[in-house]
């Protein structure tokens, strides 16, 4: 029998799923997020978006920078035009998104070992404190790539996209973030994206992407410093091929869902406040999940053109 029930149980509390859960919080909808890590918020990360997200985010937020310039690099041509985004710090935006749906009454469990779907929106979730049985209006998968609540929606990803990216110190000047594309990253990009004297440097493509990593780092004429904190981090992003998929109550979202991120740097910023959104206004209107999928992956399908970060 399911205990507590919830108006959304988020399972994922990355970028997507903490600010799903804002968004629903703050409209006074009960949530509960589901991470399976001990902490929340790790590692941080500084990523790119587009201006228009900022009405939801905490107020006195220390994530956010405008960027009045973006450089697009193709073929060793260094297109730099003036461009009004934002770079965005993800661990502390995240860290931000759910200290603020805590204070609206959500709930955050961390620890969360295993995590089973059963019908009906029941949720069985396993960790340190033994077994919890919980129920909700909607489920949103926000675990990643690999997601298990993917899984159990019956989604199969067929191609990925490998990352790998480092935080290091800056040495010489960045006028601008960059983004670099090419047939060097196959079916992906490169990044360099500046905060104060640090940047973060990074690689997605098909294929294995340290190698490259280490070209590309090699390539950027001295711009980090040696000895910095250069700790190398992977991960993968889904490719992007398929369409988000929906499942009795479950609504898949950001890297876990089967649509992908294109080379939309701000994939996960743009997919967690849409997925917020959508799934609010569904709650507020009685709408059903399999509606509710359609207009996302409608969505989600422009956000990945890959001109669409230059043109909003």
């Amino acid at each position: 029998m399911a205990g507590e029930t919830y108006d959304l149980i988020v399972v994922g509390s990355g970028l997507t799923g903490a600010s799903a859960a804002y968004a629903c919080a703050v409209r006074g909808y009960r949530v509960l997020v589901l991470e399976r890590r001990g902490t929340a918020g790790r590692p941080e990360e500084v990523d790119l978006a587009a201006v228009g997200f900022e009405d939801l985010v905490p107020s006195g937020s220390q994530a956010l920078r405008p960027v009045e310039k973006l450089a697009l690099v193709t073929g060793g041509r260094r297109d730099e035009r003036e461009w009004a985004g934002l770079l965005v710090r993800r661990g502390t935006l995240r860290r931000e998104y759910l200290a603020g749906a805590e204070a609206e009454g959500g709930e955050l469990w961390l620890g969360c070992r295993r995590i089973d779907l059963r019908t009906e929106g029941e949720v069985v979730v396993s960790g340190s404190g033994g077994e919890r049985v919980v129920s909700g209006r909607f489920i949103l998968g926000a675990d990643g790539a690999v997601s298990a609540v993917g899984r159990a929606a019956g989604v199969r990803h067929r191609r990925f996209l490998a990352t790998a990216w480092v935080r290091a110190s800056l040495k010489g000047r960045l006028t601008a973030p960059e983004i670099h594309l090419g047939p060097a990253y196959p079916g992906g990009w490169a990044w360099l994206f500046p905060w104060e004297k640090e940047v973060w440097a990074g690689v997605a493509m098909e294929g294995r992407p340290g190698e490259t990593l280490a070209f590309f780092l090699a390539a950027t004429g001295g711009l980090l410093r040696r000895g910095g904190d250069c700790a190398v981090r992977t991960g993968i992003l889904p490719g992007a091929e398929g369409l988000p998929a929906a499942a009795g109550r479950i609504l898949l979202a950001g890297d876990a869902a089967a649509g992908g991120p294109g080379r939309r740097t701000d994939f996960g910023v743009a997919s967690g406040r849409l997925a917020g959104g959508m799934v609010a206004a569904a709650l507020a209107e009685g709408m059903d999940v399999a509606r509710l999928a359609q207009g996302y992956a409608a969505r989600l399908e422009r956000l990945a053109d890959p001109a669409a970060i230059w043109q909003k």
